[in-house]
């Protein structure tokens, strides 16, 4: 989707693609105006994303993570996604940051950032306490499916007997 340029500019520079996103623009792809990057139709914003190489997705979100840190709240927690979207094997910082904005969500949200945070832990009891934690926002938001294997999920992996017996 589009963005602040405020914050796409820096990630731009720390990706060398400003010259690609000023041909863009030419090309009546996308538009800058209003402090603001617009895609000219959401196909295009599609084919562009699809068309990039998984690396280049993740170094893309990486840089657009970093450009959000230091921003608003609701510029903290896109960050927050970017740096998800980025990683590639456990990282704490992320998956704690993924656990609270979970916490403070609406049950679809919550869902998908507690299962992204467990696939992040590196602690396997907590990593499973989050699939717990999805499983119950999965079931809140009516999907019930998704709880049920997220559930199923947790339970293999949770120590504690009273966890399993909340799992079942």
């Amino acid at each position: 989707r589009g963005g602040d340029l405020r914050l796409l500019v820096p990630a731009w520079n720390e990706l060398e693609i400003a010259g690609a996103i000023d041909e863009a623009e030419r090309s009546g792809l996308v538009l800058l105006e209003g402090g603001r990057l617009e895609f000219r139709h959401p196909l295009v914003r599609s084919l562009a994303y699809g068309e990039a190489s998984s690396g280049e997705r993740r170094r893309a979100h990486a840089a657009l993570a970093a450009a959000g840190r230091a921003g608003t709240d609701a510029e903290r927690e896109e960050a927050t996604w970017h740096a998800a979207l980025a990683a590639t094997g456990p990282d704490r910082d992320t998956a704690d940051a993924l656990a609270e904005l979970a916490a403070r969500s609406p049950a679809a949200i919550a869902a998908t950032a507690y299962e992204r945070s467990a696939r992040l832990t590196p602690d396997a009891g907590e990593a499973a306490r989050r699939l717990l934690a999805a499983a119950g926002a999965a079931h809140e938001a009516g999907e019930f499916l998704a709880s049920a294997q997220l559930a199923s999920e947790a339970q293999g992996r949770l120590d504690e007997e009273l966890a399993r017996a909340e799992a079942e």
